[in-house]
């Protein structure tokens, strides 16, 4: 290849351009231009047709009310100045807002948001009822204006307009003051410019919210009467509790802070009296110095506001003259009424008057402690919803109700003098003779109850101890002492053993020298060789086997024993009082139980039996409650009648009974009758509870009537035994299973006491061959019944 190479025409240099500065200058001119004719009148430009079509109804089309800025109004000589110095509807005020809108003229003060917030959603929806054309400008009488309102944005032109004379149809004239288009609108534009100007001021006086004030303080120079002195109360929130005076100070009533609350939170203003009054006219008004001023602040005076109350504005007697110091100097017309009760009220009336101050009542404390001067205590705590006494060992459970109903009643006393903190000798308030202990949370209450008063029965002198502070009152404390003397005993729990009958596999009761003088063991069958396999129960030395039935029965009732009433705590010296020591009898129950840690254990579980008492029996169960009782003994009666097969006379379910009579020898006691709703007695009166009838008179007989021990009922045997004629006889007329028909009657003729303990009766039915042992619960339930109800219910 030969030849020279051509040049890269990157490399060659292009032609420069003619310079023509001048046409550069045009094009930037016309760009301005039109920029500022857009912002003038294209911001049509930035919307779609279906908003510029909606909006082109309005009179400002593209007025936002959050673009707004500042406000002038013109009224005649008039003129109000409004500024926002933050965009947004941020309207959250506080006692010196940094936000919302600024009343500038004609003098500084906060404005009213909503009232502001309303003009401006009024320019904004404003819309044109006519358009006057152009052409008819010019013979448009346009009147004698009422106004001019102008709205600035920043950055962009303002809105302005002046507003006509009213016309009829209830339409006034609007001018847009930037082109002169006149447009005619409804006249709700009107209210506006013709309302009193201070509508515009924030009419809320105090504006912290009532939730969050902290601390209140009065200071009061009239209303009690002539001549009084200037009287001055604090009251502070300390812990969730208001006092008096200070954060040491006494408890105050709740209902009376909320009333001061009540009456200081939100205050508005209805009127303006005065702005900027002169001394003599603050006299006038009752401000010079005020009846009433009242200063509150929240938490760590963060926020404070003070507010003078005045003299009541004549012929208004709902309203008084305020001022707000803070505020610029104005004299506002507010509501009164409730400024009244601060003005008279004493300041005694301040305090409460309860003795336990606690708020919210007995459901919020969780500790009572109670200790007497002779080593007696009585201590709870609240478990979940429970209460339950403080001790070592297992939990022992309380009467939750009854300690609930104690603590009311705690609550409820008051306070009959107040002796302010010093205690004299006589009263005994330095070694009381009963401290009581109550705990809310983490805070306690804690009284020391002294000398009884010799002039006021039942009242003693107490110390009141609140935190660091206390205070001595005499208070009248009722039976409260009493009861809480009692609290170990009658506030325990009443269940004694709890056992469910399926754990129990073994039952034996032992005399005083530790004989066995019953013994009843369950046999569980082996696996694999019954298909229904069911345990047996077996009672040694029962002739004629054991019937399985009966022994559940009797030992279902161990599962709610109750003691009718507790008689002491258990103490070497009770025990020998009751007769469980130094060797009672034993009740001892095998049980087959799951220990805490999931594991199948055996154990003996041991009822001490003490002295009886008529129909009742001391008993001690160590592994329960640490208390003697006294408990139905017919269990003890019921193991003496034994087990074993017995005759039964007759059965039936205790619904199925519609009459029964009773008879007392040859006397009728008392009959009742079941109709369609109700049960009647002696053929009138209604049972007024008939559930309590069928559970004392007919559910007893519901396992039927069987005697043991069974004899040939001759004559002979029947007389001897108080058979014939009956001691009493209980004739039961029960209905067929399918209802249909004539009752059935069940006849039972009871006797004397077949001796085999106090709850045994010669018993059998008329027609039977045989008598026998019954063992007569039932009818004692019967009797107990008509003893409390003689005659008509």
């Amino acid at each position: 290849m030969s030849g020279a190479t051509p040049p890269s025409p990157a490399l060659e240099r292009p032609p420069v351009p003619e310079r023509r500065p001048w046409r550069i200058n045009l094009v930037l001119l016309v760009l301005c231009t039109a920029l500022g004719v857009w912002l003038l009148l294209g911001e049509p430009a930035t919307q779609t047709s279906h908003e510029v079509g909606t909006r082109s109804a309005y009179v400002f089309p593209f007025f936002k009310a959050q673009e707004i800025v500042r406000i002038e109004l013109l009224r005649g000589s008039e003129r109000v100045v409004l500024r926002r110095p933050t965009r947004g509807f941020d309207t959250q005020r506080s006692n010196m807002p940094t936000a919302g809108w600024k009343l500038l003229e004609p003098l500084e003060d906060r404005a009213d948001d909503a009232e502001v917030n309303r003009l401006l959603n009024g320019i904004q929806y404003l819309r044109i009822g006519s358009r006057i054309s152009p052409a008819e400008r010019a013979e448009y009488r346009f009147g004698q204006p009422l106004g001019k309102l102008v709205f600035y944005r920043d950055g962009k032109a303002p809105f302005a307009l002046t507003v006509g004379a009213p016309r009829p149809g209830a339409v006034v004239p609007v001018r847009d003051e930037r082109d002169g288009s006149i447009y005619q609108v409804k006249d709700a534009l009107r209210e506006h410019l013709e309302r009193p100007l201070w509508m515009l001021r924030d009419k809320q006086l105090t504006s912290i919210r009532r939730e969050d004030i902290a601390s209140v303080s009065l200071e009061i120079r009239g209303g009690v009467g002539p001549g009084d002195p200037v009287r001055e109360l604090r009251l502070v929130l300390q812990e969730g509790r208001w006092r008096v005076g200070g954060p040491r100070g006494e408890h105050a009533a709740r209902s009376v802070v909320d009333e001061v609350l009540a009456a200081v939170g939100y205050v508005k203003a209805v009127g303006i009296a005065k702005d900027d009054p002169s001394p003599a006219e603050l006299r006038e008004f009752g401000l010079n110095p005020p009846l009433l001023r009242i200063a509150f602040s929240t938490a760590g005076e963060a926020q404070q506001a003070i507010l003078d109350v005045g003299r009541q504005v004549a012929g208004k007697p709902q309203r008084r003259y305020l001022r707000v110091p803070r505020r610029p100097l104005t004299v506002y017309e507010g509501e009164g009424a409730k400024f009244l009760p601060l003005l008279q009220r004493p300041p005694e009336d301040y305090l409460d008057p309860a003795l336990v101050p606690l708020e919210g009542g007995e459901s919020t404390i969780s500790e009572l402690r109670a200790t007497f001067d002779d080593g007696a205590e009585l201590h709870l705590r609240r478990e979940d919803k429970d209460w339950q006494f403080v001790a070592a060992g297992p939990p022992q459970p309380a009467r939750t109700r009854e300690v609930d109903a104690l603590l009311e009643q705690l609550l409820s006393l008051t306070v009959l003098e107040r002796h302010g903190k010093e205690a004299r000798p006589e009263w005994s308030l330095d070694d009381p003779e009963l401290r009581v202990q109550l705990r809310q949370g983490k805070a306690w209450i804690r009284l020391d109850v002294g000398a009884a008063s010799d002039e006021t029965p039942g009242a003693h002198y107490v110390r009141l101890r609140d935190g660091d502070a206390h205070f001595i009152y005499l208070a009248d404390l009722r039976d409260v002492p009493l009861r809480l003397r009692d609290g170990p005993l009658e506030l325990r729990h009443r269940r004694v053993l709890g056992i469910s009958h399926h754990d129990i596999y073994g039952l034996r009761l032992l005399d005083e020298a530790g004989k066995t003088t019953f013994s009843a063991e369950r046999k569980d069958p082996s696996e694999g060789k019954d298909p229904n396999p069911l345990p047996k129960w077996t009672v040694a030395g029962e002739s004629g086997g054991t019937d399985h039935q009966r022994v559940v029965t009797f030992l279902k009732r161990f599962e709610d024993l109750r003691v009718e009433r507790w008689v002491a705590l258990d103490t070497p010296a009770a025990r020998r009082e009751y007769g469980l020591a130094p060797s009672p009898r034993r009740l001892v129950f095998e049980v087959r139980t799951i220990d805490a840690s999931g594991e199948l254990v055996d154990e003996e579980r041991v009822l001490l039996l003490g002295q009886r008492v008529g129909e009742r029996v001391h008993v001690l169960y160590e592994a329960g409650q640490p208390a003697i009782g006294l408990v139905d003994a017919s269990f003890l009666d019921r193991i003496g009648l034994g087990f074993g097969a017995k005759t039964e006379l007759f059965s039936f379910r205790w619904y199925e009974v519609v009459e029964l009579e009773v008879y007392a020898g040859d006397e009728l006691r008392a009959r009742f009758r079941k109709t369609d709703k109700n049960w009647l007695r002696d053929g009138r009166t209604v049972l007024s509870d008939p559930a309590d009838f069928e559970d004392r008179c007919l559910k007893p007989f519901d396992e039927g009537v069987g005697v043991g021990r069974t004899e040939t009922a001759s004559a002979e045997r029947l007389a001897e035994r108080g058979l014939r004629p009956p001691a009493w006889k209980l004739v039961f007329r029960v209905r067929t299973e399918s209802g249909d028909g004539e009752p059935r009657t069940c006849e039972l003729w009871v006797g004397n006491s077949a001796g085999l303990g106090d709850a045994s009766r010669w018993a059998t039915a008329p027609g039977e061959e045989r008598l026998g042992a019954w063992y007569d619960g039932p009818l004692r339930s019967l009797q107990g019944y008509l003893r409390e109800h003689p005659g008509s219910e």
